[in-house]
């Protein structure tokens, strides 16, 4: 069908003229099977005026002819192969040619190509591969296209706008331990800073390429526990707040002291199960070679210790699963039970009340979770311990106000120095919170945190497992810095979130604390 019946629709091609009927062919793209129409034509535009090369006459040269890829719509690819002319200047020799308005510069595509893909690329997030599999092209040529359109448009990824409240934070960029640094804009939640490792030499180039007066207003910096990133900002830009995030300091308190202790006890139940049977197997070998005599006395010995192991090996079962358990408030665990004593009393109603057998695809819930808590902590003195502290630490941390906040975790340290003696990792946990004491603190001024940097991380690991993984960094840092700008966000300081007092110490639970 020939391109003058487009004219005036979007498929119009602008300087160019049919020649003669479009021919069809089958191609393979990317194994798979395609049809590939060819519409021939050639270009209307002026031919040059002069040489743009030295300003002289031109004369022609020759035809030439190159194929062009156009659109695709369905299954089928169309091409356009165009003919145009040469020129050859009479006085330098230089050839050069006539204007073809519709091919993109740097690829033999049209521009309505390289707008459709960059229009897929962006609405849909595609990967590169699935958007090259629907325009029957290249994925090189699709990521050519991404990355030069995403380098044009950010050009050296630098902030366009001051930023009071900033967040920096690690994420994983390749196996095998290898990291990198992203800094972010707390209030629109936009990616800052981008680079390979995670140390204070990442942080001191971020503060390099942004320049002093761009930091000049910066008041205040959330970080977790990274010593480089905190040395990082109070030895160049000592009028900066670091604000240390709470979240980083409570899992940093489960994770080495509760988790720890759990593990110990864990521990512990498996040497004496394993010991326990060692002795049973002993015992019956003895009532297997004894006499008359002692063996009732070893009948009794081997009940007890069935009994002993019996009771051991429940203990440790509890023990295995219970890291949610020790890890979650005792509020939030109540209303999980209440959840599944509503949902199992609908199961009830709608089937076995009626005679029907449950569904194989549902199951009872459980609702023994605090009943289970109390067991383990009433078991177990260390952990009883820990626990009180770990929501102890969380009355001290929700605090609003900062003397408050002060007296409240030097109360709190106090009370964990004076049990060191029963849980000996109390003592590296306080000797850290003392020496990041003022970070902690400044979380009543500047009540930020790094909530929505760890929301950026979740949208890196997707972004990346989205396209099976980049190989090229640079355009992995584009397509990060491009994502994190699509929904700005507009926290403040001062909204009802921020101004809401969180109090645990309204939680009416049960302490098992001696």
């Amino acid at each position: 069908m020939p391109m003058d019946q487009y004219s005036g629709t979007l498929l119009q091609i602008p300087y160019f003229a049919v020649t003669k009927p479009a021919t069809t062919t089958g191609k393979g793209f990317e194994k798979e099977f395609s049809l590939v129409e060819t519409i021939h034509g050639e270009v209307t535009t002026e031919p040059p005026e002069c040489c743009p090369y030295c300003g002289h006459p031109i004369d022609f040269h020759q035809y030439l002819q190159v194929t062009l890829h156009h659109l695709t719509i369905g299954d089928r690819r169309i091409n356009l192969e165009v003919t145009y002319q040469q020129y050859l200047c009479a006085d330098c020799h230089r050839v050069s040619r006539q204007d073809i308005p519709f091919k993109e510069p740097r690829h033999l595509i049209t521009t309505a190509l390289y707008k459709m893909a960059i229009e897929l690329l962006r609405v849909t997030d595609a990967s590169i591969q699935g958007v090259s599999r629907a325009l029957r092209t290249s994925w090189k040529l699709i990521k050519d296209i991404d990355k030069t359109n995403l380098r044009t448009k950010y050009g050296e990824m630098k902030p366009t706008h001051y930023s009071p409240y900033i967040c920096v934070d690690e994420f994983s960029l390749h196996k095998g331990h290898q990291y990198a640094t992203v800094v972010l804009d707390w209030q629109t939640g936009e990616i800052l800073f981008l680079e390979k490792g995670h140390s204070e030499r990442q942080l001191l180039h971020f503060f390099q390429k942004v320049g002093y007066e761009w930091m000049s207003h910066v008041q205040a910096i959330a970080m977790d526990m990274n010593a480089q990133y905190a040395k990082a900002v109070t030895g160049k830009y000592p009028h900066i707040a670091v604000v240390y995030d709470a979240f980083h300091i409570v899992k940093n308190f489960n994770d080495r002291i509760i988790t720890e202790l759990r593990r110990q006890e864990q521990r512990s139940l498996l040497e004496h199960i394993a010991q326990a049977s060692i002795q049973l197997a002993r015992l019956n070998k003895e009532l297997r070679k004894g006499d008359e005599d002692t063996k009732e006395e070893t009948l009794c010995r081997i009940d007890e210790k069935k009994l002993d192991l019996k009771e051991v090996k429940r203990a440790y079962s509890a023990m295995k699963g219970s890291r949610f358990i020790l890890l979650t408030r005792r509020d939030v665990l109540r209303r999980k039970d209440e959840i599944a004593r509503q949902r199992n009393q609908e199961l009830y109603d709608r089937s076995e009340h009626l005679g029907i057998p449950l569904p194989s695809h549902e199951k009872i819930w459980s609702v023994r979770n605090e009943e289970r808590l109390d067991t383990i902590l009433r078991g177990n003195e260390a952990l009883n311990i820990a626990v009180f502290l770990s929501e102890q630490l969380k009355i001290g941390l929700s605090c609003t106000d900062e003397d408050e906040m002060i007296q409240g975790l030097r109360q709190w340290l106090a009370l964990a120095d004076s049990y060191v003696h029963d849980i000996p990792m109390l003592k590296s946990f306080n000797k850290m919170i003392r020496s990041h004491f003022d970070g902690i603190t400044n979380r009543v001024r500047f009540p930020i945190s790094n909530g929505p940097l760890e929301g950026i991380n979740n949208m890196i690991k997707t972004c990346r497992r989205q396209a099976y993984g980049y190989r090229d960094e640079d355009y992995f840092f584009l397509k990060i810095w491009d994502r994190s700008r699509r929904y700005v966000k507009k926290r403040t300081l001062t909204s009802p979130f921020q101004q809401q007092k969180k109090s645990y110490a309204q939680i009416s639970s049960p302490t098992y604390f001696p």
